[in-house]
């Protein structure tokens, strides 16, 4: 089984910058995004990951291609949530939309609800004890590192923001525990383009 979980948010798209929703849309990492998963590689150079596993979604496969680690599996179990219609969207004039849709009170149309997807990842997540590696490294989406943080250590999702993208969190699955949560690298000396936010999904 897999003792150590360390899971790495994707880097930026070009949808990031323009405020607009992901979901489960397929869409490339931008050069701001490869710029920063590049920088992200100094903090996981002592990573001796036993099993690598990843979203099949392209930035978050692209996302591994430069941290440089060879995929042991591609699957859409570890998608973002599916925002269904809304994706493609600006997200400004969704926001009171959204914040029911996270608080489980709205599903968007053709999308997932809040329990759907907390079931899927629990279903993920239980599939995960069939992997023996020591530690493990999971390419995936910001709503998913939350989901798996809480549903591993029990910390309630209000208090957990979206990881930062192009971070590492890590879970102790032993012990059910948090130990990093969205660690990046100093990115000051980057041109990162402007607009860019963590906070998209």
């Amino acid at each position: 089984m897999i003792h150590k979980l360390v899971m790495i948010r994707h880097g930026a798209t070009d949808w990031t910058g323009m405020n607009k929703l992901q979901g489960q849309l397929n869409c490339d990492l931008s050069e701001a995004g490869r710029r920063q998963v590049d920088a992200l590689k100094r903090l996981l150079v002592n990573i001796n990951a036993g099993h690598v596993i990843s979203s099949d979604l392209n930035r978050c496969i692209q996302t591994a291609e430069i941290i440089g680690l060879s995929l042991d599996a591609e699957t859409p179990c570890w998608r973002e949530i599916d925002a269904g219609d809304w994706s493609g969207r600006l997200i400004e004039p969704l926001q009171d939309a959204l914040n029911d849709w996270q608080q489980g009170h709205l599903v968007p149309p053709n999308g997932e609800s809040r329990r759907e997807f907390s079931d899927r990842i629990g279903n993920a997540l239980a599939g995960l004890s069939a992997i023996e590696a020591h530690t493990a490294v999971l390419f995936t989406h910001g709503q998913v590192i939350r989901e798996m943080v809480h549903q591993v250590s029990g910390m309630p999702l209000e208090g957990l923001s979206l990881p930062e993208l192009a971070s590492a969190t890590a879970l102790d699955l032993d012990q059910k525990r948090l130990l990093v949560y969205s660690a990046v690298p100093d990115l000051s000396h980057l041109d990162l383009g402007a607009g860019l936010s963590v906070g998209r999904v």
